[in-house]
């Protein structure tokens, strides 16, 4: 796709459409700006044809610029080996963890296991809650 000026059958169209949108623009400059409803509206159509046309172009280019990507087989194998690296440090950061979590008695290991389990579900820890809120629902009646 092309602008329409490189277009043979619309240039005269595009060509006309911006000598009356210069004209329309002179003359609401000569009223300092005092034009009627349908002026402005022929303004904004055919500013809108102009910005559409050139918006239409670039959605085109971006549109081929990723079928170009997705025949790349350069950009398949950084994808393939983008996702093997994923998969082995996640593999990696599992055993690290799982070594970590073995090291720790057993006592905090339950205790660990229980402040998950509630941060899980959205119960706030009681060491996070302000001073006094507790004693406060105490001596509610």
């Amino acid at each position: 796709m092309v602008h329409p000026i490189r277009v043979v059958r619309l240039r005269w169209l595009t060509l006309w459409l911006l000598g009356v949108w210069a004209a329309l623009a002179i003359y609401t400059l000569a009223c300092d700006f005092d034009v009627g409803a349908p002026i402005i509206a022929g303004l904004c159509a055919i500013a809108a044809y102009m910005v559409g046309s050139d918006a239409v172009i670039r959605r085109i280019k971006v549109v081929q610029g990723m079928i170009e990507l997705l025949t790349s087989p350069e950009a398949w194998a950084a994808l393939l080996t983008l996702t093997a690296l994923e998969i082995v440090l996640g593999i990696d950061n599992v055993i690290f963890l799982s070594v970590i979590v073995s090291r720790i008695p057993e006592r905090q290991a339950k205790q660990r296991a229980a402040d998950r389990t509630a941060a899980g579900a959205g119960v706030p820890h009681p060491a996070a809650q302000p001073a006094g809120v507790a004693d406060r629902a105490d001596r509610s009646p």
